[in-house]
């Protein structure tokens, strides 16, 4: 009853003119001008999971209203976003080429990547700052899952950060009755800056791995892999963006690095959007000593890679 009371009081204020008021925010559903507002609930107030834009307030923590708008609607621009067309390109925003970044993907999406033929990973948003998941292995000889969590917080209206994690078992199924199986378990972390279409992701991954082979037990590896990464994307249309990636494997134990080489693998491609499909087409360019030597001049642009994925 109360919102139906502040959507009413709303809309009467925006009835009277106001010449020299500047034009109000887009805010949507659920969310006010904040120019409109005069007091706040006080803390905690009413949880909500929904978030408004800069400008904007969610209805549900307003406690009072000004007796005068502090902005004037501007009917011609509240007619232009209502007839524009969905940024399909956010869908994937969550990630570069394939590491994740800390931005957010529409809440309450679901959405499924395959990465060439064999590994898929699946993703739901439970709300701007939680996402959960798995990455499976598809049933090819080899099977395995690999469920993960991801949360991400906002710093600013243009940084952000996230860490996850991810756990999981993998192994053959045809033929392997001694019970032989691999297990995986990391975490990552990132930090994202958004203007507008550009984002720029810093972040490091870290990964270990166990074995476990008939007649023994689970035996872990002493060390692990370090990724850190660095990607850059551009949407350059609502249902397109072209991303780079750059990530140095690092290998470690506890004496130390253990790399004889440096190596960087460089990732990247274009991206395309429907409205619930969408693609990488691109190239993988290793950049070390042999591959240059041996292999570059038969692949100039690197090694093809494609993927493909739904929302829902």
């Amino acid at each position: 009853m109360r919102n139906a009371v502040l959507l009413f009081l709303l809309l009467s204020l925006s009835a009277v003119k106001t010449t020299s008021a500047e034009p109000c925010p887009l805010c949507p559903p659920g969310c006010i001008p904040q120019a409109f507002v005069q007091a706040l609930k006080a803390p905690p107030g009413i949880e909500v999971l929904r978030s408004c834009p800069e400008g904007c307030v969610v209805l549900e923590k307003v406690k009072t209203l000004f007796d005068e708008p502090g902005c004037q609607f501007d009917a011609k621009a509240e007619s232009a976003s209502k007839n524009a067309k969905p940024e399909n390109q956010r869908s994937t925003i969550n990630r570069g080429v394939y590491f994740p970044t800390a931005m957010d993907a529409p809440v309450g999406e679901f959405s499924m990547t395959g990465y060439g033929a064999g590994l898929w990973d699946l993703q739901y948003n439970l709300n701007e700052n939680l996402q959960i998941g798995a990455q499976m292995v598809l049933p090819v000889y080899v099977s395995g899952v690999f469920p993960s969590i991801r949360a991400r917080f906002d710093l600013s209206e243009n940084v952000a950060v996230g860490v996850g994690g991810l756990f999981g078992l993998a192994g053959p199924y045809a033929g392997d009755e001694a019970g032989d199986f691999v297990f995986l378990a990391g975490g990552h972390t990132q930090i994202s800056f958004h203007f507008g279409r550009h984002l720029f992701n810093v972040g490091i991954a870290v990964l270990t791995a166990g074995f476990r082979e008939e007649g023994k037990d689970l035996d872990m590896v002493d060390g692990a892999i370090l990724l850190p990464n660095f990607s850059y994307r551009w949407a350059f249309h609502r249902n397109w963006s072209t991303q780079v990636e750059l990530t140095a494997p690092l290998l470690v134990d506890s004496s130390g690095l253990l790399n004889e080489e440096a190596v960087v693998i460089m990732a990247y491609g274009v991206r395309g959007h429907g409205d619930i499909m969408f693609g990488d087409v691109g190239f993988f360019l290793p950049i070390f000593d042999d591959y240059i030597e041996n292999a570059w001049k038969y692949t100039p642009f690197g090694i093809p890679y494609f993927s493909i994925g739904f929302v829902f």
